[in-house]
């Protein structure tokens, strides 16, 4: 659901009741397998004298998923993000809803524009370091060294910026140990690090376990499979599940045996 959902994000999410679910609205619907996942309404329509909504991420570039209202089990109404929180529910947000559900078709296009335009901002800006990104390299050093200088630090931009580079986990073990002054650091920085450290840990916990019954299958069957990317580092490098952001699992196998693991899978 980016760019209107972040990682990092924590949601609310409302029982419907008596409130009708409207085009532009954020909802948790559960998929044909029995997945929960939520992504927008862009289209409310009737079939057969049955109201069907279509649902799809804001930068998705698929076609959108049909859905019964059955399956939808509730609206989001509230984003809580550094430690602020945005209440969807407003007049504002409703029309930006909107937007982003009219522009849903053309997110194809959209997004890897707004990508590239983000990507030279983000150059530019990353040629002035500001106190902020040098306590954040600090935070990612593999030798640890004392920080000299919290002065003038804007947690609010360093929050964001932990969270933008997926490293808010290792912030959280690494901060106490390279600031001299730990009493400089405000409490609700701790608390929202520590919430991201152990959402990830809950989080990689339950993708580790689904990942070897995997590959116990895998085994059983004969076939060689490589894990790669989030889940190989976390283990092989970061030595601690909780310290690797993973939205899924990379797995590299051979051509010939793709049709027979897509099965077992």
């Amino acid at each position: 659901m980016r760019p209107f959902i972040q990682d990092g994000d924590l949601i609310t999410v409302s029982p419907l009741r008596d409130s009708p679910v409207r085009v532009g609205d954020v909802v948790l619907y559960k998929t044909a397998d029995d997945q929960a996942i939520v992504h927008r309404v862009i289209q409310k329509t009737r079939i057969d004298s049955k109201v069907v909504f279509f649902i799809k991420g804001d930068a998705t570039f698929g076609q959108p998923e049909k859905v019964d209202l059955k399956n939808i089990l509730g609206r989001v109404t509230a984003i809580k993000r550094n430690g602020g929180e945005i209440k969807l529910g407003t007049k504002l947000y409703r029309i930006i809803g909107l937007l982003f559900a009219g522009l849903s078709p053309f997110s194809r296009w959209i997004y890897p524009a707004g990508s590239k335009i983000r990507s030279v901002i983000i150059k530019k800006r990353r040629s002035i370091w500001t106190n902020e990104d040098r306590l954040l390299l600090y935070c990612c050093r593999t030798k640890k060294a004392n920080f000299p200088e919290l002065r003038d630090m804007n947690w609010n931009i360093f929050l964001e910026k932990a969270r933008g580079e997926g490293i808010s986990p290792l912030v959280f073990l690494r901060l106490p140990e390279i600031v001299i002054n730990k009493d400089a650091i405000p409490k609700y920085v701790t608390e929202e690090l520590k919430e991201d450290y152990y959402l990830n840990a809950a989080r990689n916990a339950l993708i580790f376990k689904e990942l070897g019954k995997a590959l116990e299958t895998f085994r059983k069957a004969g076939l060689q499979v490589i894990v790669m990317k989030g889940a190989a580092l976390a283990e092989a490098v970061y030595g601690n599940l909780a310290l690797r952001p993973m939205a899924d699992v990379d797995l590299l196998v051979k051509k010939e045996t793709l049709r027979q693991v897509d099965e077992l899978l």
